[in-house]
């Protein structure tokens, strides 16, 4: 069924291809559209395009556009080099990172994931750190030849970020007495996150909407931030809310 003829340009929304579904006589309800997208994406009819924004769609809605329009060319890959590829980009993105993250992340076995690696090796940098072996891209791993970057970097990183989510050790970057502050009662809600010198030092919130809106550091000690890290979150916390009023 190619996704061309039936999407119109410049996408469509998950509410509108919906109503797609529907009148065709698939049922949405009960989770069951956004299982037909996962399936469409899969299996490269669609992919996750542009935010709305034009053509009477309201603004930051994600819109869903044709695969083959959108990504014209692309690669046919086997399992074995699918596998390496994607550890590859994974080490790239998430470095340094071990291979059991990798496998934890990606839930593929870790037969697999050693035998994609033997595949890339020559590509990445080891870095041992307290007896486990960490995979790093070289440009990475480059960073660290001045000291560890970003160490007086403050971040205010939303909820689910792949900065914390993307690992099974998070204990390196949220010390597990805070974990519980982070996610409550452990129910797999993320909070926004305030993150110093790559230690998350606490969470922030949103108070209202629109030009309205007000964000709140919720720091996990009344020592944290210093001064100079909460005057760079107040900034980073202006650039949101001007962002929120358009």
């Amino acid at each position: 069924m190619p996704s061309s003829g039936w999407l119109a340009d410049p996408g469509a929304t998950r509410e509108e291809l919906f109503k797609i579904f529907e009148s065709a006589g698939q049922v949405t309800t009960a989770q069951r559209g956004i299982h037909l997208l996962w399936i469409l994406c899969q299996n490269a009819w669609l992919v996750q395009g542009p935010p709305a924004g034009t053509a009477g769609k309201a603004l930051g809605q994600q819109l869903f556009v044709a695969f083959d329009e959108w990504i014209p060319q692309s690669r046919a890959l086997g399992r074995e080099e699918g596998i390496a590829e994607f550890l590859l980009r994974y080490l790239r993105s998430h470095g340094p990172a071990t291979l059991h993250d990798f496998a934890w992340w990606s839930n593929i076995p870790k037969a697999e994931v050693r035998a994609a690696h033997e595949a890339i090796r020559g590509e990445l940098v080891e870095l041992d750190f307290q007896g486990t072996s960490y995979w790093l891209s070289p440009e990475t791993a480059s960073l660290l030849d001045d000291g560890v970057p970003g160490s007086r970097t403050v971040l205010a990183l939303p909820g689910f970020d792949e900065f914390l989510l993307g690992y099974t050790d998070r204990s390196l970057v949220l010390p597990p007495e805070h974990a519980d502050k982070v996610v409550p009662g452990g129910n797999g809600v993320f909070k926004r996150m305030i993150v110093s010198g790559g230690e998350v030092i606490g969470t922030w919130s949103r108070i209202g909407t629109g030009r309205s809106a007000v964000v709140v550091p919720e720091p996990f000690s009344p020592e944290a931030p210093a001064p100079a890290a909460h005057r760079s979150f107040e900034v980073q916390a202006s650039k949101y809310q001007k962002f929120l009023a358009g």
